[in-house]
């Protein structure tokens, strides 16, 4: 436990995450006291930080840059506000925003205020725009279905289809030498397999061997679930965080590209 956080401290995450303030509250409060009592004092850093994002900060900030500053833990201070009336410490804050996995969840923030979302491909689509901005990234790459340099792609490249032609080839051979032995029940399977093979052959290639394109209806399918995943990671970073989500907003491009091309510059820890 010393290593990983208390188990309240993480329950306490997704309950902010879920939205369920208050009992988000009451399990950082115990995570407090669990790393306190055991010595993990840059784990009660961590629980009071995670308090002050939920709001009000109150004393959360001044403990966890006290915390922060005596163990050296600058990630921490970089995402912590001076608490009113106390001395900033002198640390360079880094960069204005964050978006990176925090365990099974995301963390954002922007500026001095942080959160924590569920993860979503969304928010996976995002990270990967943020990771090249101003380049376009294909709707086809975002979907998994890898890169495309065109709108097309081929449901099959050359090195699978050579791979199927030579297993092809190796049935065609186990199957003359099971009828030679006259071992009907081989020789049955070994046609099931092979039907099969060119079954799956044919739904990939057209009538002359040519490799059949994914067509336009693919793409658009693709833009379609990207835009609408993306849009919805957006409207959840928004909620918590509507400065940064205004600004994704202005910046995310949509299409059969899409591309991060921010209006106001915004640096990015991913």
């Amino acid at each position: 436990m010393c290593f990983m956080g208390s188990n309240a401290h993480w329950a306490g995450v997704v309950a902010g995450a879920l939205g369920r303030t208050e009992e988000a509250h009451s399990w950082l409060e115990q995570a407090v006291i669990v790393h306190r009592r055991i010595g993990a004092r840059a784990w009660e850093a961590e629980s009071h930080l995670e308090l002050a994002a939920l709001g009000p900060p109150g004393d959360h900030v001044e403990r966890a840059v006290h915390l922060a500053a005596e163990l050296g833990l600058s990630g921490v201070l970089a995402r912590l506000p001076a608490p009113p009336g106390a001395s900033s410490p002198d640390v360079t804050r880094g960069p204005d925003a964050e978006l990176a996995r925090d365990g099974e969840l995301w963390r954002i923030r922007y500026k001095t205020a942080s959160a924590h979302l569920r993860d979503s491909k969304g928010l996976v689509d995002l990270h990967t725009l943020l990771a090249r901005p101003g380049r376009d990234v294909h709707v086809l790459e975002l979907a998994g279905a890898g890169h495309a340099e065109h709108d097309t792609g081929t449901l099959l490249d050359a090195t699978a289809r050579a791979a199927y032609r030579r297993h092809l080839s190796e049935l065609d051979h186990d199957l003359a030498t099971a009828r030679d032995d006259h071992d009907t029940g081989r020789a049955e399977q070994l046609e099931d397999e092979r039907t099969a093979l060119i079954d799956e052959l044919r739904r990939a290639t057209g009538l002359s061997g040519r490799p059949r394109s994914l067509g336009t209806s693919t793409t658009e399918r693709a833009r379609k679930t990207v835009t609408s995943r993306l849009r919805e990671a957006i409207h959840r970073i928004e909620a918590v965080l509507p400065e940064l989500g205004a600004h994704l907003d202005r910046s995310v491009i949509t299409g059969a590209r899409f591309r991060y091309q921010p209006t106001t510059h915004v640096s990015w820890r991913l």
